[in-house]
């Protein structure tokens, strides 16, 4: 049966309660900005209904809550002006609000992630639906016939990461409950990581089961790992999409060896700490090569582990700034080299674990579910937390013939279940 398509009730422009004074109108990327894919990041925040009892918030409370917001996050308001930089020139935070004629209850039973598109503003393809593709941050509030809410966002990569994204809305919400609470996010990305001088970096173009976590991690112990401590579940889980993504590529019969891109959180690794509201680009990538011999999950296990305890230990000295940067920019243009030059295929993930997403409340409760749509990168995989505690979710990007055989895994469906429906409770 088709999917229900909403309807559109409204568009409009949210712009900030205080103009962007001039001093700020122009907004440096970080080199991590720089290299970061023009793509939208997406999310869709599930609410269950409320009882009629409880004074709901409405549509216009978070449009006004959102528009003083954004006097502080004012380059979510800007526009792309060039390869390195952001005009903060107040042209708006887009905003749709819609109606959809069925259930919430419905539509996450057993969620159609291709279908997902409907609660962002977005076509089937993913193309951008009648809003500016300059834009740097859209959302879409869609009201279900059961009074239950969805609020899509689609934020720019070039403009925040994962972290940053729950900082808003987290931000947001508790704005929208307590208006006299006021905010500071760090826009530091520049001088944190500036663009090296030497020019500009070629960019190349654009399941979950909690129960099986713990004995994934024994598993991935055995053997060579036997004396080393347990990584963090996001991780072992990360080491076990790859293998299994790394046995589907040989069984195509590919060649190619296989390159694991993995960001992890540099906001933790300095010394001392970025501010936790560090807003833009701060993904300090792990990269690792595995070979054919090399696709275990001991082994991957144990690689990305090593990766990531020399990516603390980097990132802990207190370098210049510029010397970061630097030694980001190597590690990019290899990855460019070996990409147009060499027999390799990379596959990115992105973590988003331990992130505050289920926190998010305007006054509808906490979401259901915070799930998204169809990833607009090949070869990307994203890791969440699912709903409960111990819980993780993975979406993964790959393409029709290699997904095929990825999905049927035994191993992936030993640990995993695919495509699980939410419960609205």
């Amino acid at each position: 049966m088709a999917a229900v398509e909403p309807e559109l009730l409204s568009k409009e422009t949210i712009k900030p309660s205080i103009p962007t004074s001039e001093n700020l109108r122009t907004y440096k990327l970080s080199f991590l900005d720089h290299v970061a894919p023009n793509v939208y990041a997406r999310n869709i925040f599930f609410f269950a209904s409320k009882p009629s009892d409880q004074r709901p918030t409405t549509t216009s409370n978070i449009k006004e809550s959102l528009s003083k917001l954004l006097s502080v996050y004012y380059p979510f308001t800007g526009r792309i002006k060039d390869k390195v930089s952001f005009n903060c020139n107040d042209d708006g935070f887009e905003f749709f609000e819609s109606r959809i004629a069925c259930q919430l209850a419905d539509v996450l039973e057993q969620p159609d992630i291709e279908k997902m598109y409907r609660f962002l503003p977005l076509s089937s393809d993913s193309s951008p639906k009648d809003f500016d593709p300059k834009s740097l941050a859209v959302v879409q509030v869609t009201h279900f016939d059961c009074g239950g809410i969805a609020v899509g966002t689609l934020f720019s990569t070039k403009l925040c990461d994962v972290q940053s994204i729950a900082t808003f809305m987290n931000d947001w919400a508790s704005i929208t409950l307590d208006p006299s609470k006021s905010f500071s996010p760090q826009f530091i990305g520049a001088s944190v990581l500036p663009l090296p001088s030497i020019g500009l970096l070629p960019v190349p173009p654009p399941e979950r089961q909690a129960s099986k976590i713990e004995a994934l991690k024994a598993e991935a112990q055995k053997g060579s790992l036997g004396s080393i401590e347990p990584t963090a579940n996001e991780a072992i889980v990360a080491a076990l999409i790859f293998k299994c993504i790394a046995a589907a590529m040989k069984s195509t019969g590919s060649r190619k060896k296989l390159v694991m891109y993995y960001a992890g959180n540099m906001r933790e690794m300095t010394t001392p700490p970025l501010p936790e509201n560090s807003i833009g680009n701060f993904g300090a990538p792990s990269i690792i090569l595995v070979g054919e011999e090399e696709i275990e999950l001991q082994k991957i296990s144990e690689k990305l582990k090593a990766s990531q305890a020399e990516m603390v230990e980097k990132y802990s000295k207190k370098e210049s700034e510029a010397a970061w940067s630097w030694d980001m920019y190597k590690g990019f243009l290899n990855l460019v080299r070996m990409v147009l030059t060499g027999p390799w295929e990379i596959f990115t993930f992105g973590n988003c674990c331990r992130l505050p997403f289920y926190e998010v409340d305007f006054g509808w409760g906490k979401p259901v579910w915070v799930g998204s749509t169809c990833l607009p990168l090949k070869n990307r995989v994203v890791i969440r937390d699912g709903k409960r505690e111990g819980e993780i979710e993975v979406l993964v990007g790959l393409e029709d013939e290699l997904m095929a055989i990825f999905e049927r895994s035994d191993e992936l469906l030993s640990f995993a279940s695919l495509n699980p429906s939410v419960p609205l409770n």
